[in-house]
C-alpha cells in the first residue's frame, strides 16, 4: 500500500482538487476492477464509467481534464498512468535487466530463442503472445504488451522470484499507448517491419514511424538492430543511438554465412568475431534472423560461444511457430498472419518441398482489410493449393472476409474456399501425398476461435492430429 503522494511524485500534475493524501490499495483502468481505495485513471473512451467507479470506491481520478469528483490532472494520463503503476510496485523495473524485442513478425520466436539461452546460464523470464513465463509459473495476461496496471505487478513479481532478466515482446500498439513508459531498457531489439494493423495505424508510415521512433537513446542503452531490414537501416543511422546490428546480406557485427536447410537451419555465425556453428530444428530462413538476433543478445548479456552453440542444438520448438506436426506428409502449423509472414513460411516450406505445397489459411475480423488480397496474391503465387478458410472472423462474416482475399486471385485455379476451418484443414490433408506439405497458417498456438465476442474452444494441432489420424498418415 502506497500515499496518493508517493506513487503521482513523478507525474506532470496540472492542477488538482485532491485534499487527503490517500492511502492507496491499488490501481485501475477499468471501473470493475476497482476496489475500495483504487485510483481511477481515466484514458479516453472510459470517461463514462466514472460514476461507477466513484460509487465502487475509488478514492480519486486520475485525467487529462477536470472533474467534480475528487481529480488530479494531468499532462499526459498515458504516461501518468505507467509511472504511477511503476511507483505502487516499487519501481520492479529498475531492479531487472530488462530486454526488448519490438517489430512485426519474429518478436515472439526471438523472445523465446533469448529464453532458452539463458537457461543454466542467466535466471530469465518471458512478456509475450504465449503469456508471462517466471521459472516455471505461466500467467495468462491476455496480452502481449499487458497494461501498466498488470505489467509492473508482474515485473514485480519476477523480482520476487529472483529473475535477472526480463524478456518482453513490445508491440506497436504499446509503444502508441505508452504502456512501458519510463522503463529505460538495457537492450532492445528490432526484427522488421512489414504491413500489420493499418486498420488502426492507418499508413505504413505512421505504423513505422511508431516503431522506428521508440528507439531513442532514453529509452535504451543499447539497440540491437538487424541491418537487412530498411527501416533497420534507418534506425542504425539515428544519432545520438548506441546500436549494434544483425544480419545476412549486409555487413553486421553479428552474421551467418553458409545457410542451409535440411530438417533444420544450419549455419555459421560469426558474433563478434566469435564463431558459432548453429545446427537447430528451426525451420526457414526467417528464424535464421530470429536466432541471429537471440545470439547477440545473448552475447552482449556474457553467455560464451560455446555455451551457445550447445543451446542452439537443443532448442526446443517455439509454440505455434513453423511447428511439425507430421514428418510425411510434412504438416506445419504457424502462426503467420501478415503478408510478409505468409511469404516467409510458404517460401521456405516450397523450397523443402518435393511434392505439391498446400496452403490453409485466412484472415481476422476487425483487422486490417487492405492485407486480405495481397495474402491471396502470396498464397496463390507460392503454393499449389490454396484452402482459403476462417480466422477469428470476430465481428466480420467469414463469407465476406474470404471474398477480400480471393479479390485478386479469382483468374487462378489453385485455390479453393471452405469456410469452416476443421473441414478445410481435413480436407488439405487427405488431399496431401507423402511428398507434400501441408501449412496451416494464421493462429498457431491459439487455443480459441474468436466469433462474435466469444472466444470458442479451438486448436489448429489437434484437428490437425484427428485429421491425420483419419486417414492414417499420423501414427502414435
Amino acid at each position: 500500500m502506497k500515499k496518493l503522494s508517493e506513487i503521482c511524485k513523478r507525474i506532470r500534475i496540472k492542477e488538482t482538487n485532491v485534499e487527503k493524501d490517500s492511502a492507496i490499495k491499488g490501481i485501475a483502468i477499468h471501473s470493475q476492477k476497482i476496489k475500495e481505495g483504487f485510483v481511477f485513471f481515466v484514458t479516453p473512451g472510459n470517461e463514462k464509467y466514472i460514476e461507477e467507479a466513484i460509487n465502487a470506491g475509488a478514492v480519486c481520478l486520475i485525467a487529462e481534464k477536470a472533474y467534480e469528483y475528487p481529480c488530479i490532472v494531468v499532462e499526459d494520463v498515458r504516461e501518468s498512468l505507467a509511472l504511477c503503476c511503476s511507483d505502487f510496485y516499487d519501481n520492479p523495473e529498475q531492479k531487472l535487466k530488462m530486454i526488448g524485442v519490438v517489430g512485426t513478425n519474429g518478436k515472439t520466436s526471438v523472445a523465446h530463442i533469448i529464453n532458452e539461452l539463458c537457461k543454466g546460464n542467466k535466471k530469465a523470464g518471458v512478456i509475450g503472445t504465449l503469456g508471462v513465463y517466471l521459472g516455471e509459473e505461466k500467467i495468462s495476461t491476455g496480452m502481449t504488451t499487458p497494461d501498466p496496471t498488470v505489467l509492473f505487478a508482474v515485473l514485480k513479481k519476477a523480482v520476487e522470484y529472483g529473475i535477472e532478466y526480463m524478456i518482453c515482446e513490445i508491440t506497436a500498439h504499446a509503444i502508441y499507448y505508452k504502456k512501458t513508459f519510463g522503463i529505460r531498457w538495457m537492450t532492445c531489439v528490432f526484427t522488421n517491419i512489414t504491413q500489420d494493423h493499418l486498420d488502426f495505424f492507418k499508413t505504413m508510415e505512421q505504423y513505422a514511424k511508431v516503431k522506428t521512433g521508440f528507439f531513442r537513446n532514453e529509452n535504451m542503452k543499447l539497440a540491437i538492430v538487424n541491418a537487412d531490414d530498411p527501416y533497420g537501416e534507418t534506425i542504425i543511422k539515428k544519432e545520438g543511438l548506441c546500436c549494434v546490428s544483425y544480419g545476412i546480406d549486409y555487413p553486421s557485427d553479428v552474421f551467418a554465412v553458409d545457410i542451409t536447410m535440411d530438417n533444420g537451419a544450419k549455419f555459421v555465425i560469426n558474433a563478434f568475431d566469435d564463431i558459432i556453428f548453429a545446427k537447430t530444428g528451426l525451420e526457414g530462413r526467417f528464424n535464421v534472423y530470429n536466432i541471429l538476433a537471440g545470439v547477440t543478445v545473448a552475447k552482449i548479456m556474457g553467455i560464451e560461444a560455446k555455451v551457445i552453440e550447445k543451446k542452439l542444438a537443443g532448442l526446443s520448438p517455439i509454440e505455434g511457430r513453423a511447428n511439425i506436426v507430421c514428418g510425411k506428409p510434412k504438416v506445419v502449423i504457424d502462426f503467420a498472419h501478415t503478408p510478409d509472414g505468409l511469404k516467409n513460411i510458404l517460401s521456405s516450406m516450397k523450397a523443402e518441398t518435393n511434392g505439391k505445397l498446400i496452403a490453409v489459411f485466412g484472415c481476422g475480423g476487425n483487422r486490417d482489410v487492405t492485407k486480405r488480397p495481397i495474402m491471396g496474391k502470396i498464397a496463390t503465387d507460392i503454393a499449389d493449393v490454396c484452402i482459403i478458410t476462417s480466422d477469428n472472423p470476430r465481428y466480420e462474416e467469414p463469407e465476406k472476409i474470404i471474398e477480400q482475399i480471393v479479390s485478386t486471385c479469382k483468374d487462378r485455379e489453385n485455390y479453393i474456399c471452405i469456410t469452416d476451418r476443421t473441414n478445410a484443414i481435413e480436407f488439405a490433408v487427405k488431399l496431401a501425398t507423402e511428398d507434400d506439405c501441408v501449412v496451416i497458417c494464421g493462429k498457431g498456438g491459439e487455443d480459441y476461435m474468436e466469433i462474435k465476442g466469444e472466444k470458442v474452444p479451438y486448436s489448429d494441432k489437434d484437428v490437425c492430429k484427428s485429421a491425420l489420424e483419419k486417414v492414417k498418415w499420423l501414427k502414435f
